[in-house]
């Protein structure tokens, strides 16, 4: 006797899988005078504008994650909210969802003013490849904005236990009035997101190779539609430790 499989069993086995990407938004944690031992990173701060580079991160990663999103990927981030999290912690998330990439995104800081421009860092030779890319597409996106471009540079100790390609991105100077008061406003915030994405599309063809695999799909498939996950995989829970960030 031969079985067939329902069609709803072949739907499930045939259909494409979003791809996931995770993006960390630098920094976070807030001053709880009830939690006084609770780690509190706020990052760089702006001299001109007291703009905190936690805020900007996060603000510029829900900016990515919605752009993400809309290429049918299963985009993740290490946190969506102001909280404190460890290296590990932000590295697990990364790890325990399978990402095809990994992007910190961060803000330079310098002792003066004078610094400007962006930069990409990356922890092994192997990234070298995605933080040249990385740092042609933000070039490209941030250059008609004043913003130079400062190449990539290997940064070893960060991100030593991230298993997929990964990049810092450090898009401009929180010390550097001018690009401060950029860096503030929601126009710059979705340019760099637009950069960022561009720079991990680029990078890695499959991610928009597996958009068209998804829309071809839902398009056969209307009652069994594909559509990217919007929950990740449980990492190490919030503790009262140093964020070892610094």
């Amino acid at each position: 006797m031969v079985i067939a499989a329902s069609p709803t069993a072949h739907a499930q086995a045939a259909a494409p899988t979003p791809l996931v990407v995770v993006i960390d938004p630098g920094h976070g944690g807030a001053v709880n005078p009830a939690q006084p031992d609770m780690p509190f990173d706020p990052g760089a701060i702006a001299p001109s504008n007291g703009l905190e580079e936690k805020d900007a991160t996060l603000a510029v990663s829900l900016r990515l994650r919605a752009l993400l999103q809309q290429d049918d990927i299963n985009a993740i981030l290490t946190r969506s909210t102001d909280v404190s999290l460890d290296v590990q912690q932000r590295s697990d998330t990364a790890n325990n969802n399978g990402a095809v990439v990994f992007v910190s995104v961060h803000f330079n800081s310098f002792t003066d003013a004078g610094p400007n421009g962006s930069l990409v860092l990356y922890p092994k030779d192997s990234d070298l490849s995605f933080a040249q890319t990385m740092s042609d597409a933000m070039a490209s996106y941030l250059a008609p904005l004043g913003v130079a471009d400062g190449g990539v540079v290997l940064r070893d100790n960060w991100w030593i236990h991230t298993q997929m390609p990964t990049v810092t991105v450090e898009p401009a100077f929180l010390s550097n009035a001018r690009e401060a008061s950029l860096i503030a406003t929601s126009g710059f915030q979705e340019v760099l997101a637009m950069a960022v994405r561009a720079g991990i599309e680029h990078y890695d063809p499959q991610i928009l190779q597996r958009k068209a695999q998804i829309v071809a799909w839902n398009i056969a498939h209307p009652d069994h539609p594909v559509t990217p996950a919007t929950t990740a995989v449980a990492v190490h829970a919030v503790t009262a430790t140093s964020a070892g960030w610094l």
